[in-house]
């Protein structure tokens, strides 16, 4: 049985609003951006809502499957350019693109061949499967 989600309701149309009238109360502001009421995805109190795949999880749980892939990759030593280029855009994106970071993959950067050959398989060098498992090892600081 498929259940719809709703976003109206009235318990949740008066959390809001009661809301916003208790942190005056007490004296606290709450931030611009974070006024958001009836939206589908978000990141509330550190979970991430993505209601148009109807999930709800810790920003985290992404990080994990990433590592997972990263430490699949460097296991099996093989991948496309073009996967290997999904992998390490998606470490740029956890790493919030700080450039400390994203000079932790220097070989991966190197490893990328044109994009006229990303299709094809290529065997990983042992720096680059190093720094995958590296961003493995650091995604729960992330």
């Amino acid at each position: 049985m498929k259940v719809g989600v709703s976003l109206k309701g009235s318990y949740l149309d008066q959390s809001f609003p009661a809301a916003e009238e208790k942190y005056i109360e007490v004296g606290l502001k709450s931030h611009p951006k974070k006024r958001v009421s009836g939206e589908l995805n978000g990141v509330g109190l550190g979970c991430e809502f993505r209601g148009s795949i109807r999930l709800v999880g810790s920003e985290s749980l992404r990080r994990i499957g990433l590592s997972q892939v990263s430490c699949q990759i460097a296991r099996c030593s093989t991948v496309t350019g073009r996967f290997l280029r999904k992998v390490g855009s998606s470490w740029n994106y956890c790493s919030l693109y700080l450039r400390k970071l994203m000079a932790l993959q220097g070989a991966v950067y190197k490893a990328l061949p044109d994009v006229a050959e990303d299709l094809h398989p290529m065997l990983l060098s042992a720096r680059c499967k190093d720094e995958l498992l590296l961003f493995s090892v650091l995604s729960p600081m992330m």
